[in-house]
């Protein structure tokens, strides 16, 4: 399985980590390639797996999935399992109070490939 890289504590518009650094765009290795999914952006954009499964709170998925040139949604939640994953609604983000629940979402190379990521 390959995993990509993912902001400490997550919840970031970059990509970067103490351990791992910064993911780097694969067009080019001086811009970012957004956050907090934006590992799985970048190995989807360079063709290192075909699709990708981000977890999104606030833009999460959309960010990589426009800062790498693929395509990414935040779906209805509970649309993607988290079997097998770490719960990323452990982080209780709110706003004015109010939980707000992350969703996993795909990250493909275009909308054809998410309809087959569902189906899967």
């Amino acid at each position: 399985m390959v995993r990509g890289n993912v902001p400490q504590a997550a919840l970031s518009i970059h990509t970067t980590n103490f351990i791992w650094g910064r993911a780097k765009n694969p067009y080019d290795n001086e811009r970012s390639c957004g956050g907090s999914s934006g590992g799985d952006g970048g190995l989807v954009a360079s063709r290192c797996v075909p699709a990708a499964v981000g977890s999104d709170v606030g833009g999460s998925i959309r960010i990589p999935a426009t800062f790498n040139g693929i395509t990414g949604f935040k779906p209805t939640q509970g649309r993607i399992s988290y079997k097998g994953a770490i719960d990323a609604n452990l982080n209780k983000v709110t706003a004015n109070g109010a939980h707000l629940p992350a969703v996993a979402g795909p990250l493909a190379h275009s909308v054809a490939d998410c309809v087959q990521m569902f189906k899967i």
